[in-house]
């Protein structure tokens, strides 16, 4: 009875450590033969072993153990038949090969039966997560037990979700990614005091671009402003960029709000809330691009927000989305489609998508196969022997000054997030992380031996390398140095990245992902919208 006790205890809120609990624990798992890891996936496996034992049927739990589970599977993290027999869904939207892998080698070696289906796509996602949670007073289906969501969706199902706060509290690995995990994404899965999701990668809008038509055009450098992105926008549409004699476009996207708010948020936040503060900065104190903090009126009437409308107009009509534009036209107001034809100079996207457009086309979804290159250039002409190049997201060389309500120049004084630019200005950056990027909820609901089979998968893919990992990308400091860093660099030139585009994208004190990450950074993060 002493072995029911165990179970019993941690239940009542012991958390396992009741008095005599390791003099036990160290008893039953030399009985079961389970080796001593602390944490979910023991306390559960040692309860399923001692159920056995007071039900008479141990050797058949044993033997199911057997069929199950192939330890040879396992690595340093996982271990061996910790949740036979249990069987859970997954719920996403959007298919990545990397699932497979990942799933059969946490089945294999923990005994599980962890599955991955895609009841619907993206943007009718939201909509079926509360059909499946529940949502005001009518109760969900309950077909699935984990799904991967974005932020926005969260507080339409916030109180059918699982809070994580005690399971990344007692569970080192999540711990760990959740101390790293950079403030904008931290924000994004908080929800009323509990943590509704983990993050396995976060959104923010960047700039990539062909370094083939800058050099075929004689574009010396890449745009260092918003103003000279336009500028330059202008400039390259109309060019043919593939050399079949049609003209093409400027710099392409997709047609979502929130690659207009991209724009405006290096306009109207000069003083972002500092993302390290571990104190937390109010919101009055520091500048937000969307409603007045104290009247509540949204920010559209001022200098700044016209000087956006206006930059986003230009940048449309020099776009694959521009006016007069068949709709049938491949690639049209898509940047998916549209940057295979090799049609686009740039495009502003999402950092997962932009991986997928800037790559080869030998593996990337939306890449450019190197025949349409420029004019008559080869990869040799090329830095890097590679056309596609990423970069922060243009600042804003005219800033909306609230002082006096106009719109003025960017300087060191007016913009404290501001950085020089070539030709002796200052440019105001503020990177707009949108959606929030993919993360992984469950839902309340679901049985505890689910819960913990989710939750220990859940952190087994956090320590997985980024190129490995569905829905994967960085949303930690902690990933761009010491082995991380070298471990990402090593796994993506495995898979044929091209090394310039891992040196854009992590290496260096200028590299994309180090500036944005910054204690200091200025992020847009008040408000997601759906993109």
């Amino acid at each position: 009875m002493v072995v029911v006790a165990s179970g019993s205890a941690s239940r009542r809120g012991y958390g396992g450590k009741w008095p005599g609990y390791h003099i036990v624990l160290v008893i039953i798992q030399a009985f079961c033969g389970i080796s001593a890891v602390d944490g979910e996936a023991s306390e559960l496996l040692l309860q399923q072993c001692q159920s056995a034992i007071v039900s008479g049927e141990y050797n058949t739990w044993l033997g199911s153990l057997d069929s199950n589970c192939n330890c040879s599977m396992c690595d340093n993290v996982l271990q061996c038949c910790a949740f036979s027999g249990i069987t859970a869904k997954i719920a996403a939207f959007e298919y990545t090969e990397e699932w497979e892998p990942v799933l059969a080698q946490f089945n294999g070696c923990t005994g599980a039966s962890l599955s991955v289906a895609y009841p619907q796509t993206e943007d009718h996602f939201a909509s079926f997560i509360r059909g499946d949670v529940g949502y005001g007073n009518e109760p969900g289906f309950d077909l699935y037990d984990a799904y991967v969501i974005q932020s926005p969706w969260i507080a339409a199902v916030n109180e059918g979700l699982m809070d994580f706060t005690p399971w990344i509290r007692n569970t080192s690995t999540l711990l760990s990614v959740w101390n790293d995990v950079n403030e904008a994404s931290k924000n994004a899965l908080s929800y009323d005091g509990s943590i509704k999701g983990v993050p396995m990668d976060t959104d923010y809008v960047s700039f990539g671009y062909r370094s083939d038509v800058f050099l075929w055009n004689n574009v010396q450098n890449p745009p260092e402003s918003l103003e000279q992105m336009v500028d330059l926008a202008e400039q390259l549409n109309g060019k043919d960029h593939n050399h079949d004699g049609v003209a093409d476009w400027g710099f392409c996207l997709t047609g979502q709000v929130n690659y207009f708010y991209a724009f405006v948020g290096s306009i109207l936040q000069r003083k972002g809330c500092i993302s390290g503060d571990d104190t937390g900065t109010p919101s009055e104190t520091c500048d937000n691009i969307f409603f007045d903090t104290k009247t509540f009126e949204p920010l559209i009437k001022n200098p700044g927000f016209k000087h956006a409308v206006k930059l986003f107009h230009r940048y449309l009509r020099a776009s694959n989305c521009h006016v007069g534009l068949n709709a049938s036209t491949p690639g049209y107001c898509d940047r998916k489609t549209a940057f295979p034809t090799g049609r686009c100079a740039g495009v502003i996207s999402m950092p997962g998508t932009m991986t997928k457009l800037l790559g080869p086309d030998s593996w990337a979804s939306y890449g450019m196969n190197e025949d349409l290159l420029a004019g008559n250039l080869t990869l040799s002409d090329l830095n890097g022997h590679h056309w596609g190049r990423r970069m922060h997201l243009p600042g804003a060389a005219n800033v909306w000054d609230r002082s006096r309500n106009a719109l003025s120049s960017c300087s060191a004084e007016l913009c404290p997030s501001g950085v020089p630019t070539k030709d002796g200005k200052f440019a105001n950056r503020a990177t707009y992380f949108s959606e929030g990027g993919e993360a992984m909820a469950i839902r309340e609901n679901t049985n505890y031996p689910e819960k913990s089979a989710l939750v220990a998968f859940i952190s087994w893919i956090t320590t997985l390398p980024i190129t490995a990992a569905p829905l994967s990308g960085h949303y930690s400091r902690a990933q761009l140095t010491g082995t991380r860093a070298a471990e990402f660099r090593a796994q993506a030139l495995e898979k044929q990245w091209p090394s310039i585009m891992i040196t854009d994208l992590v290496d260096g004190n200028a590299s994309l992902l180090k500036e944005i990450f910054a204690d200091n950074a200025n992020t847009v993060q008040d408000f997601y919208v759906e993109g």
